[in-house]
């Protein structure tokens, strides 16, 4: 995620607002849409936060920049992830029923 904010922040500063398809674009390696939706909503709360984080990380190896996460932190981030998939399936849901109906 470290990697994620150092990107919103990069876009920031360069006057464009980070959107998730940009943050996508930059990435090094893929990461799944919802980790990066969880990360820019993060982000937008509280952009200093996470520009404290990353500044001190400049210069690093991507290694180096992922900051271990508590197995906490892991539940929270999977339970984000799986609300918003299941958000994602009751709309679906409701769009075949409605479709159905016709």
């Amino acid at each position: 995620m470290d990697e994620i904010f150092k990107i919103a922040n990069q876009l920031h500063a360069q006057g464009q607002t980070p959107t998730t398809a940009l943050i996508k674009a930059r990435l090094s390696k893929p990461v799944p849409i919802p980790t990066i939706i969880s990360a820019l909503q993060r982000w937008k709360q509280n952009p200093d936060q996470y520009k404290s984080q990353t500044s001190e990380n400049t210069g690093t190896t991507s290694a180096q920049t992922e900051p271990t996460q508590t197995q906490d932190q892991k539940i929270a981030e999977l339970q984000e992830q799986v609300a918003l998939l299941q958000r994602q399936v009751s709309q679906l849901a409701r769009r075949l029923s409605m479709l159905e109906m016709s």
